[in-house]
């Protein structure tokens, strides 16, 4: 299943977020040769702060194979901050969220685990009640996404790096953007869950 882990609920996930900060090493540093800080092991940045919620999916052996990074465009972001000269304009409005530092893991790279991130990052957006998500993606992606039926526009000029060519999209959220993948793939179940308390289960973040 897919987790959220944010500032309230971090110190049930130390080993999983030891994990995930050393998958971003192993797959942006080492794979696809982004030159990134790396710190003990751990690829970490400056926007890696108490703003910042994580979206993992944990098996059942404990182990991460998906990772996303959200916060609220109104803080520090990478897209604001970073990547902000590549967008014709700016956000509007206060519920917008920006997702960064998305990865599979070499092993489930099949399309197994994809579409339930498609639906996960939808459910998280629904249960923050954001209004749009941005994300800086890689075109390659764009067919995809575009066949899934999501409206999204373009909201800055594309840019080369080194594993691609990355361009800004919006895209609006609301109970459409999570029934489109979930029609395709067959999926009808939330995907994603929130654990409070080390002595609970955890409750679907969305339970639509």
């Amino acid at each position: 299943m897919f987790y959220v882990i944010d500032r309230e609920n971090r110190h049930l996930y130390e080993d999983q977020l030891d994990q995930m900060f050393r998958l971003r090493k192993k797959i942006f540093v080492d794979e696809k040769g982004w030159d990134m800080p790396v710190r003990d092991g751990w690829e970490i940045d400056q926007f890696d702060t108490d703003d910042a919620d994580y979206v993992l999916f944990i098996d059942d052996g404990g182990n991460v194979k998906v990772g996303l990074r959200y916060m609220p465009y109104c803080v520090p972001n990478m897209t604001k901050d970073v990547f902000g000269h590549l967008l014709y304009e700016e956000p509007d409005g206060a519920n917008v969220y920006e997702m960064t530092r998305a990865f599979i893991t070499q092993d489930v790279r099949d399309g197994t685990y994809f579409p339930l991130l498609l639906c996960a990052k939808y459910e998280y957006l629904l249960w923050k009640e954001a209004s749009h998500i941005i994300e800086v993606c890689d075109t390659r992606f764009l067919p995809m996404l575009l066949e899934t039926g999501w409206h999204m526009r373009v909201v800055g000029r594309p840019e080369p790096d080194e594993s691609g060519v990355h361009v800004p999209i919006m895209t609006p959220v609301n109970q459409t953007a999570l029934d489109l993948p979930r029609r395709r793939f067959g999926i009808d179940k939330p995907v994603l869950y929130r654990v409070s308390d080390a002595s609970r289960e955890g409750l679907p973040c969305r339970a639509a």
